[in-house]
């Protein structure tokens, strides 16, 4: 193993010979130990030494062999590895079909790990894993770039169930996908059977790279030897040339023809009339919603705009790195509140939103029955999470004035089109949070006001809120209090919580949720992290909404890539909540306080209207009302932001750093 993880930092360093010498030098140690899952290994490292070495024909035989020993030891953690690297390879070659085929094997390998995790082996070594997202997002931007749409959105929510594994380490294992198994064209199917033979011959020849490199790892060797070792070359030339005819002459053919691309067994291939299940849900939620995906690749950024009954790609002109880098300063610049970010927040429309005008125009006519605006649903992807997309400005305006803004995932789908809560019968509240400093965190101090504008508990005579319920605050605000409220048999349509959500940039860390403490007889603080959340009987069984108002994120925007902004409503989604109002930002104690009970009061006496629709007056609201003084100038998290100098602007909550970052995820109803 040493000597493999050396083979693979000289080819880091680019020194592909070096990195050859070593793996050549473990291969024969791993047959010689009986490991053929390490033999796997060491032939795979081989073959991208050689791949390096611009020695394609090498490459390819001794991935396709590490490939036919991981089958061999039935290990789909490094078949799918195998598969990776045999994906990247041919795109690189410019061979779409070849690398679509591969990475479709290497996706179903990884699924079949997250259906049956029990039975596997642990992570590939530290040196050998490459990121099992990294092979969903490469394979998605092929069927993008092949216009292969429907199965581009199965991959794509496929990738955003993997990378909640990255984030949520402990998370169960067993939970099932909520996608159905990748299906194969007819064609890739018989290529796939086919390759039972081409892995025959795969293994003859690493049979012979094992003897061959035993003999070249020697010092010194005999005439003999020598003799030996130019006969396993001459070998090795002779299986490799019989490898390459056949899988040019059977498996190129069958991935190329056109005609074999018919699905088998269900509708999927180049027959873009496949249902998604994201298409599924729009014709239930009718004509006026409109689901954009975005996906940055590796040079490209793709977005795809999905009705009820079509698909449409569009390739955007800014880069995936010109639209990082303009995320990041437009988050930023959001957080200085003496500042005008409509600027920035114009750029940012023009690369993402108005190559979709046309789009946009026709989700406008003919106008909602009632009059209300259409709704976006947007799966962000990368830096691009951290965005409040009702901020995004076109010149004369956000598009909170135009939108109903909501991202889904693919926990979404099966919440979405629940009924809207009936007028007049305003939901049961569990309100809880902390005011009071805990496990080092600031204290608070707008969370009492908050949370008393939101319930009316009779036992907490200063709480004035819409709705009837319970308010939990501080050292009661425990995990075995939510274990007795939100346990087997207890719901409450609308859970609210104001504490910190902490995601400690770099450590390693998962999010988690400030709680007062495990128990009330030692409240001194408790960081619930997302895997216990999982993992826990605390469930959101008949909750409509989990609102968490205050989303506390590290400094480092840069070094991150936006994972954790989806796990909190995955996790919740996935606990049976319907809908998930999160925060994208440290926000403003005062502000925040008035804006969720003016959101909680228009829901409840305007709920056919929905809660997207409750949100986006309330926002609306601050970006148009009267002033108001804004009270109290602390911030809600762990992160400070920086104050406003201009007392004009202080003076009103119109700056979108008040109002933008609240977005809700899931049911928009």
């Amino acid at each position: 193993m040493t000597l493999n993880n050396m083979g693979r930092d000289y080819s880091d360093l680019k020194e592909a010979d070096k990195a050859l010498e070593f793996d050549r030098q473990a291969l024969p140690i791993w047959r010689e130990v009986k490991d053929r899952r390490g033999e796997a290994l060491a032939m795979m490292t081989i073959g991208w030494a050689y791949s390096a070495r611009k020695e394609k024909e090498k490459a390819l035989a001794s991935e396709l062999a590490a490939l036919s020993l991981a089958k061999a030891v039935g290990d789909p953690e490094i078949q799918g590895v195998v598969e990776t690297s045999l994906m990247i390879g041919f795109r690189d070659q410019h061979l779409p079909e070849e690398a679509i085929f591969f990475g479709l094997d290497a996706v179903n390998s990884y699924e079949q790990i997250r259906k049956n995790i029990s039975g596997m082996a642990k992570d590939l070594q530290a040196g050998f894993a490459q990121s099992k997202s990294t092979t969903y997002r490469v394979l998605a931007e092929l069927l993008v770039e092949t216009g292969r749409l429907g199965e581009a959105e199965e991959i794509l929510d496929l990738l955003k169930e993997q990378e909640l594994k990255d984030i949520v380490h402990g998370a169960n294992p067993d939970a099932a996908p909520q996608v159905a198994p990748l299906k194969l064209t007819a064609g890739q199917l018989k290529a796939q059977s086919d390759m039972a033979e081409l892995e025959k011959k795969a293994l003859a020849f690493e049979q012979l790279s094992v003897e061959s490199a035993g003999l070249q790892a020697k010092a010194a060797r005999t005439p003999e030897e020598d003799a030996r070792l130019k006969a396993l070359n001459a070998s090795m030339e002779q299986e490799n040339a019989e490898l390459q005819t056949f899988f040019t002459g059977t498996i190129y053919a069958e991935l190329d023809r056109r005609s074999n691309a018919s699905p088998a067994g269900g509708v999927s291939g180049d027959d873009d009339s496949a249902q998604s299940y994201l298409q599924n849900t729009l014709k239930k939620l009718g004509p006026h919603v409109l689901g954009i995906r975005l996906l940055l690749g590796e040079d490209h950024a793709y977005e795809i705009v999905v009705t009820a009954n079509a698909r449409k790609k569009f390739e955007l002109k800014a880069t995936p790195a010109e639209l990082r880098s303009k995320a990041f300063e437009v988050v930023k610049i959001l957080g200085l509140r003496n500042s005008d970010p409509r600027p920035q927040l114009a750029q940012l429309y023009a690369m993402i939103v108005a190559p979709l005008e046309d789009e946009l125009k026709s989700l406008d006519t003919p106008p909602d029955a009632q009059g209300r605006v259409p709704t976006l649903l947007w799966s962000l992807d990368d830096a691009l999470r951290y965005l409040p997309m009702a901020a995004l400005y076109d010149g004369q305006h956000y598009m909170v004035e135009r939108f109903n803004n909501v991202l889904f995932t693919p926990e979404s789908y099966g919440h979405m089109v629940e009924s809207p809560l009936m007028n007049g019968s305003a939901p049961s509240v569990l309100a809880m949070g902390l005011s009071k400093s805990y496990g080092g965190l600031p204290a608070l101090p707008g969370v009492m006001l908050e949370l008393d504008a939101v319930v009316h508990d009779p036992a907490a005579p200063e709480s004035h809120g819409p709705m009837e319920g319970k308010l939990l605050s501080n050292e009661k605000f425990t995990l075995a209090a939510l274990k007795t409220e939100l346990g087997a048999g207890k719901s409450f349509p609308v859970v609210h919580i104001a504490s910190h959500f902490v995601v400690e940039t770099g450590s390693g860390a998962e999010p988690f949720l400030m709680l007062g403490g495990e128990d009330a007889r030692e409240a001194k603080g408790y960081e619930w992290d997302l895997s216990e959340m999982e993992d826990s009987t605390v469930a959101f069984h008949g909750t409509r909404l989990l609102t968490l108002s205050a989303c506390s994120t590290g400094k480092d925007y840069t070094s991150r890539n936006g994972l954790e902004m989806d796990s909190l409503g995955m996790i919740a989604q996935q606990k049976d909540a319907e809908a998930v109002l999160a925060t994208l930002w440290d926000v403003n104690d005062a502000s925040t306080s008035r804006l969720m009970s003016d959101f909680y009061e228009r829901w409840v006496k305007h709920a056919a209207d929905g809660k997207a629709e409750a949100l986006r007056q309330a926002q609306l609201a601050f970006l148009r009302g009267p002033a108001v003084a804004p009270g109290s100038r602390g911030g809600r998290g762990f992160e400070t932001v920086p104050e406003s100098t201009s007392v004009a602007q202080e003076a009103e909550y119109s700056h979108p750093f008040y109002w933008a970052p609240f977005v809700l995820i899931g049911n928009y109803h």
